[in-house]
């Protein structure tokens, strides 16, 4: 995230209704270290965004050259006054690497959580790992978790330890503490402020499929580019522009495309859409197969309303809820004019994503942390009020969602939490 990020009502002053906070708890100084910490120990390539100057990464190792569609790209980027940089990827870029995106590495090069932390946590300190195993509940008494109540193949397992971290993600976790409630907690587990699963955000993303000047192929699923000249951009707030990989295959998007007009109602046009599925699975491949895929990620606001609930009907199971304000809608527009413009002299495609509620792949902020325990479920060090061991580090803590994925946030956070517990 950037400075800005850390006081972000300023970022939105005619947001109605919003929970947003004046401040984080934190400050951008209190996570430079690390920030830089993570940067290092991930070992992220790239380049520093010329937008911000003064957030210097010299400690970046070099990755490899662009490829030449992707080259092309950013040299009609920066002739559009645009300032493109070479995203930082946790990669190790081994021959034959396209950049995976979404599925288990093939090569054993992407630093991701597991092969930096996990493994060697299990390999050389003696962590252990419990497979297949569903945690169920977590039992309490007024001041601490006393037990973690699990599923094992039908097995029932108590685990009981000095401190407990959750990490289960913004639409998990919340579950999960909802389910746990007692007597001490009659509505739910840390929810004394009524705040655990509400402010849900997940970021508005749309994808642009842009056409390199030469129309020459690329080799596939790269992630190279991102650019922020819209990130604050004539008094409002937007996001990041970055390369997003490649779509699921063109049978995969075409379910999705004939679901999204079912949901919209259009049945009809569905109907007409299934009887027309072979003609335009070839168009589809040929047309992604020579264009560039760029994500927008826009900030979304918090609202109390928009919320993880246990559902009516299964307990187990959880329910969302995500309404779209007016403002909201409005910002997504707005950005999508300026993109347009930016895009202007290139033939792109539009995939309009961001009023899609089943993109949530950046969900977070259900377990906000902050200074007072009525208006936050964690304090700035992210244990739970009331609760001496549990502390709760996914992106459940966000208070705000900023407009950039919220990865390195996250393993920053972590680093600092991990130092607040030992």
């Amino acid at each position: 995230f950037f400075p800005t990020d850390f006081s972000p009502k300023k970022n939105h002053p005619e947001a109605q209704g919003s929970t947003l906070p004046e401040q984080w708890p934190i400050s951008y100084a209190d996570m430079q270290p690390y920030y830089e910490h993570a940067e290092r120990l991930f070992r992220l390539r790239g380049s520093t965004d010329t937008c911000h100057p003064g957030l210097q990464t010299p400690h970046f190792l070099t990755p490899p050259p662009l490829c030449s569609a992707t080259q092309e790209l950013n040299d009609f980027f920066t002739d559009n006054g645009l300032h493109p940089y070479r995203l930082p990827q946790a990669c190790e870029f081994v021959p034959g690497c396209q950049g995976c995106q979404g599925f288990l590495c093939p090569n054993n090069c992407k630093n991701d959580s597991v092969r930096i932390c996990l493994l060697p946590a299990i390999e050389k300190y003696n962590a252990c790992l419990l497979e297949e195993c569903e945690v169920i509940k977590l039992e309490s008494d007024q001041n601490s978790v006393t037990s973690v109540i699990c599923d094992q193949h039908g097995k029932k397992i108590v685990l009981r330890g000095t401190t407990i971290i959750l990490a289960a993600g913004a639409l998990e976790t919340p579950r999960l503490l909802l389910k746990s409630n007692t007597k001490q907690w009659p509505n739910g587990l840390a929810n004394d402020s009524g705040l655990v699963g509400r402010n849900l955000m997940r970021h508005y993303v749309d994808l642009y499929a842009l056409l390199p000047p030469s129309q020459q192929g690329h080799p596939g699923n790269l992630k190279e580019l991102a650019f922020n000249d819209f990130y604050q951009f004539n008094g409002h707030k937007f996001g990041t522009v970055q390369s997003f990989g490649a779509l699921p295959p063109p049978a995969v998007i075409i379910d999705g495309m004939e679901k999204d007009l079912r949901d919209e109602g259009r049945n009809g046009l569905a109907a007409l859409f299934k009887i027309g599925k072979p003609l335009i699975r070839p168009v589809l491949k040929h047309i992604f197969s020579r264009r560039i895929l760029f994500a927008s990620i826009m900030e979304d606001l918090p609202y109390l309303d928009n919320r993880v609930t246990l559902s009516n009907t299964t307990h187990d199971r959880l329910s969302i809820q995500y309404k779209i304000r007016p403002h909201e809608q409005n910002r997504i527009q707005l950005f999508r004019d300026q993109l347009a413009k930016a895009f202007s002299a290139n033939r792109f495609m539009l995939i309009k994503q961001a009023e899609n509620n089943e993109r949530i792949a950046h969900a977070c902020g259900t377990c906000r942390f902050g200074l007072e325990p009525e208006n936050s479920v964690l304090n700035m060090n992210n244990r739970a009020h009331g609760l001496e061991n549990l502390y709760i580090v996914d992106s459940s803590f966000f208070p705000s969602s900023a407009g950039t994925n919220p990865s390195l946030t996250l393993a920053a956070n972590a680093l600092r939490v991990a130092e607040q517990i030992a």
